[in-house]
């Protein structure tokens, strides 16, 4: 999606049905600049602040473990050759 670009994002709920989660969201991510989300209506919904770090931590993400080792297989046993 380009800078300035507009798309509709349509949702479908069936919020009388008990089995159904009474929320739900819109995730968006930019690598670059802000990104503006706008109910075409104008409603407007309630936000979940963003938490400060804490003291002393660092915002980077944290490396992932290195990935396990994996035990070499055992060696095939020989078999002798047929006389």
């Amino acid at each position: 999606m380009a800078a300035g670009e507009t798309i509709e994002i349509d949702t479908e709920w069936n919020f009388t049905d008990a089995a159904t989660p009474k929320d739900w969201s819109v995730v968006v991510h930019a690598e670059k600049g802000a990104v503006t989300l706008k109910h075409k209506d104008g409603l407007q919904s309630d936000q979940m602040p963003v938490a400060p770090p804490k003291s002393g931590s660092t915002p980077d993400a944290v490396p992932l473990p290195p990935p396990e080792e994996k035990p070499e297989p055992a060696p095939r046993p020989k078999v002798p050759a047929p006389t």
